[in-house]
């Protein structure tokens, strides 16, 4: 087992956030670019920003991926996503999962985290890190990102390894 722990400050939402988010607080429908490139409009629905990604799910919650390009806030996906699976270069997703919300003096705060195993049969290198959440829109369910994150130095995830990636979201005061 690898295990290695590094803390970073994450500077890397993406313009998709913004659109989600103003989609919400406004109840009005947005024009969204999808992970796929296509632009999508939402529809004002409680549906909209679920980021728990079940496991064997890839399409939202934290994800993954292979790319070092660096993050331009236009970004609408991964530089290259890594698959759900057990064939080379992919990783099983595990269950994405949420804290409780923590108050501490000027400061609240919860994580979102979600563990990886890698199955393939060979190293996979991990080099960028994303949140990816899914919303309603015209079209029906579709799939965006949040936040793209490329890592400092990569990461080998050896075969029968994991990886696991911790957010937290934090509001201060």
């Amino acid at each position: 087992m690898i295990k290695r722990l590094r803390r970073r400050r994450s500077r890397s939402y993406v313009r998709q956030w913004s659109d989600i988010v103003l989609e919400e607080v406004s109840a009005v429908a947005r024009a969204i670019t999808d992970r796929t490139g296509s632009a999508q409009t939402t529809s004002a629905a409680i549906w909209n920003m679920v980021m728990a990604g079940a496991a064997g799910n890839d399409d939202r919650g934290v994800i993954f991926g292979t790319d070092d390009t660096a993050v331009d806030i236009s970004d609408y996906d991964l530089g290259a996503a890594i698959a759900e699976g057990t064939g080379a270069g992919q990783l099983q997703h595990q269950l994405t999962a949420f804290s409780a919300v923590s108050v501490a003096g000027d400061e609240s705060s919860f994580t979102i985290s979600r563990v990886a195993v890698n199955g393939s049969g060979s190293s996979i290198t991990v080099k960028e890190i994303g949140l990816a959440f899914e919303a309603s829109c015209v079209a029906g369910q579709k799939f965006f990102l949040a936040v793209r994150d490329v890592l400092s130095s990569s990461l080998a995830v050896p075969d029968g390894g994991a990886i696991t990636a911790v957010y937290t979201i934090k509001v201060v005061v």
